[in-house]
């Protein structure tokens, strides 16, 4: 005999992954590639899966939507926890410039999903209302664009580009 589908409060069939709960709500559950499960909700049902089709293309492109979520601080560490083939000099000189003046700057705990090129421009000009040098400035976007093009090359998601 064949298994009666799931559906829905209003008799619409629900898709592997999909529920509702008691108050009508629609969830979505997944395992991303890390083996962690994920949750999304959403009031109706087309917005699930809307929700549902960019989590899909997400997998497929190979872009970890979760570590959206990181902040700019987290995203350093993790950024200089992966040189390994750089001078202790140099190593020193990248922390020394991110404790200076982006660690104390907003930008350092906003969620990397949430930072746009108008953020980055405001603190390039509260830098050069400070008096930092032209030169400092031009280290200080130096290291944070490479942390963004990391981003962008290991996949997370929603990273600004300056």
């Amino acid at each position: 005999m064949a298994r009666a589908k799931r559906t829905d409060n209003k008799g619409r069939v629900l898709r592997v992954g999909e529920s509702q709960n008691k108050q009508g709500r629609y969830i979505y559950k997944w395992t991303d590639c890390t083996g962690t499960r994920n949750t999304v909700y959403a009031i109706t049902l087309v917005e699930l899966r809307e929700k549902e089709q960019k989590i899909q293309r997400d997998i497929q492109d190979g872009i970890n939507s979760t570590s959206a979520n990181m902040t700019l601080n987290q995203l350093f560490d993790l950024y200089m926890s992966t040189k390994s083939n750089i001078r202790e000099t140099t190593r020193v000189l990248y922390l020394t410039y991110w404790s200076a003046n982006i660690k104390p700057s907003i930008l350092s705990d906003m969620k990397i999903s949430q930072i746009k090129q108008l953020h980055v421009k405001k603190w390039i000009i509260e830098l050069k209302d400070k008096g930092a040098k032209t030169s400092s400035i031009k280290a200080y976007k130096t290291l944070l664009t490479s942390v963004f093009q990391f981003a962008v090359a290991t996949k997370i998601k929603h990273v600004a580009k300056n």
